[in-house]
Protein backbone atom coordinates (compact mmCIF):
# COMPACT_ATOMS: atom_id res chain seq x y z
CA UNK A 1 0.00 0.00 0.00
CA UNK A 2 0.96 3.85 -0.76
CA UNK A 3 1.83 6.00 2.19
CA UNK A 4 1.01 9.88 1.37
CA UNK A 5 4.27 10.48 0.37
CA UNK A 6 4.48 7.60 -1.91
CA UNK A 7 0.95 8.81 -3.79
CA UNK A 8 2.89 12.13 -4.59
CA UNK A 9 5.93 10.62 -5.74
CA UNK A 10 3.67 8.79 -7.90
CA UNK A 11 1.42 11.80 -8.75
CA UNK A 12 4.82 13.53 -10.43
CA UNK A 13 6.10 10.61 -12.12
CA UNK A 14 3.00 10.72 -14.14
CA UNK A 15 3.04 14.63 -14.63
CA UNK A 16 6.89 14.14 -15.44
CA UNK A 17 5.82 11.77 -18.33
CA UNK A 18 2.93 13.38 -19.55
CA UNK A 19 5.29 16.65 -19.85
CA UNK A 20 8.04 14.85 -21.90
CA UNK A 21 4.97 13.14 -23.95
CA UNK A 22 3.68 16.46 -24.83
CA UNK A 23 6.82 17.73 -25.70
CA UNK A 24 8.26 14.86 -27.69
CA UNK A 25 4.81 14.66 -29.94
CA UNK A 26 4.45 18.47 -30.79
CA UNK A 27 8.30 17.97 -32.19
CA UNK A 28 7.75 14.76 -34.33
CA UNK A 29 3.83 15.94 -35.30
CA UNK A 30 6.06 19.19 -36.40
CA UNK A 31 8.34 17.35 -38.64
CA UNK A 32 6.11 14.64 -39.83
CA UNK A 33 3.97 16.91 -40.99
CA UNK A 34 6.42 19.37 -42.33
CA UNK A 35 5.38 20.79 -46.02
CA UNK A 36 5.84 19.51 -48.53
CA UNK A 37 2.81 16.83 -46.31
CA UNK A 38 2.46 13.14 -47.34
CA UNK A 39 5.84 13.53 -49.23
CA UNK A 40 8.70 11.71 -48.18
CA UNK A 41 11.82 14.09 -48.68
CA UNK A 42 14.85 13.27 -47.54
CA UNK A 43 15.63 16.33 -45.37
CA UNK A 44 12.06 14.67 -43.51
CA UNK A 45 13.78 11.33 -43.29
CA UNK A 46 17.11 12.87 -41.84
CA UNK A 47 15.15 14.78 -39.31
CA UNK A 48 13.09 11.97 -38.44
CA UNK A 49 16.10 9.80 -37.80
CA UNK A 50 18.06 12.40 -35.95
CA UNK A 51 15.75 12.91 -33.43
CA UNK A 52 16.71 11.48 -30.44
CA UNK A 53 18.62 8.16 -30.49
CA UNK A 54 16.12 6.74 -33.05
CA UNK A 55 16.73 3.29 -32.27
CA UNK A 56 14.51 0.61 -33.38
CA UNK A 57 14.33 -2.60 -31.29
CA UNK A 58 11.80 -5.67 -32.29
CA UNK A 59 10.79 -8.14 -29.36
CA UNK A 60 8.31 -10.98 -30.27
CA UNK A 61 5.93 -8.58 -28.01
CA UNK A 62 6.59 -4.92 -29.65
CA UNK A 63 8.75 -2.30 -31.85
CA UNK A 64 10.64 0.01 -29.36
CA UNK A 65 11.18 3.68 -30.81
CA UNK A 66 14.14 5.02 -28.20
CA UNK A 67 14.47 8.65 -27.62
CA UNK A 68 16.86 8.87 -25.12
CA UNK A 69 18.22 6.48 -22.56
CA UNK A 70 19.87 7.17 -19.33
CA UNK A 71 18.27 10.21 -17.37
CA UNK A 72 15.80 10.74 -18.26
CA UNK A 73 14.76 7.65 -20.71
CA UNK A 74 12.04 8.40 -23.24
CA UNK A 75 10.54 5.34 -25.25
CA UNK A 76 7.41 4.56 -27.61
CA UNK A 77 6.27 1.33 -27.74
CA UNK A 78 4.05 -0.62 -30.37
CA UNK A 79 2.60 -3.28 -29.20
CA UNK A 80 1.69 -6.23 -32.04
CA UNK A 81 -2.07 -5.22 -31.25
CA UNK A 82 -1.74 -2.23 -32.17
CA UNK A 83 -1.38 -0.61 -28.78
CA UNK A 84 1.15 2.65 -28.74
CA UNK A 85 2.65 3.72 -25.42
CA UNK A 86 5.37 6.05 -24.19
CA UNK A 87 7.29 4.32 -20.94
CA UNK A 88 9.10 7.54 -19.38
CA UNK A 89 11.74 7.25 -16.70
CA UNK A 90 14.20 9.14 -14.68
CA UNK A 91 16.36 9.03 -11.73
CA UNK A 92 12.47 8.96 -9.33
CA UNK A 93 10.34 7.54 -11.86
CA UNK A 94 10.64 3.62 -12.97
CA UNK A 95 8.78 3.46 -16.42
CA UNK A 96 5.90 5.49 -16.28
CA UNK A 97 3.76 4.69 -19.41
CA UNK A 98 1.14 6.81 -21.02
CA UNK A 99 -1.32 4.74 -23.53
CA UNK A 100 -0.93 7.23 -26.89
CA UNK A 101 -4.09 6.55 -28.84
CA UNK A 102 -5.61 8.28 -32.43
CA UNK A 103 -3.94 10.38 -34.68
CA UNK A 104 -0.65 10.64 -32.33
CA UNK A 105 -0.34 6.57 -32.13
CA UNK A 106 -1.09 6.49 -36.20
CA UNK A 107 2.11 9.70 -36.20
CA UNK A 108 4.48 6.70 -34.16
CA UNK A 109 3.44 4.29 -36.23
CA UNK A 110 4.40 5.52 -39.09
CA UNK A 111 7.75 7.61 -38.17
CA UNK A 112 9.03 3.90 -37.09
CA UNK A 113 8.01 2.21 -40.04
CA UNK A 114 9.91 4.97 -41.83
CA UNK A 115 12.84 5.07 -39.85
CA UNK A 116 13.25 1.06 -40.37
CA UNK A 117 12.62 0.80 -43.44
CA UNK A 118 15.19 3.79 -44.36
CA UNK A 119 17.48 2.05 -42.46
CA UNK A 120 17.21 -1.46 -43.66
CA UNK A 121 16.89 0.05 -47.10
CA UNK A 122 14.14 -0.72 -48.26
CA UNK A 123 11.54 0.92 -50.39
CA UNK A 124 9.66 3.93 -48.40
CA UNK A 125 8.06 5.80 -51.57
CA UNK A 126 4.23 6.12 -50.57
CA UNK A 127 4.47 5.50 -46.74
CA UNK A 128 3.51 8.99 -45.87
Amino acid sequence: MLNQQDRRLEKTCVQCAEEAFISRINNLRAIYKAKPQNTVTVEKLLKLDKYGLTTINSTPFYISYLLSSGNPEEEFRIYKNGKVEFLFSNLACSRTKIDISSSDAEIIKAIVDLIDCWQEGKEILGRI
